[in-house]
């Protein structure tokens, strides 16, 4: 009989896989939310990103360098297209 069928749902490495898959995307997919409401300056924006990046750096373990090729590219990206830098934030109030 295949070892992984003795073991618990929980201890099953694809189990254990798709549950880091899914706590990971719950993680960039609300720090993405909090970029694209443009309710933040660009550098709370930074500072969010800085934060998740380091939430999330044992969870990605050896994909860190998918990780920052994925995730942190796009959540760069929404920064850039939806908040305001310092100077254009301060001219505004």
């Amino acid at each position: 009989m295949n070892q992984d069928a003795n073991k618990s749902l929980y201890q099953r490495p694809e189990f254990k896989d798709a549950a880091r898959a899914l706590i990971l995307q719950v993680h960039v997919d609300r720090a993405c939310a909090q970029i694209v409401s443009g309710q933040l300056t660009r550098r709370e924006a930074n500072e969010l990103l800085q934060q998740t990046t380091k939430e999330l750096e044992n969870l990605v373990g050896d994909d860190r360098e998918l990780f920052k090729r994925i995730y942190i590219s796009r959540m760069r990206r929404l920064i850039e297209q939806f908040t305001l830098s310092d100077d254009e934030s301060a001219a505004l109030s």
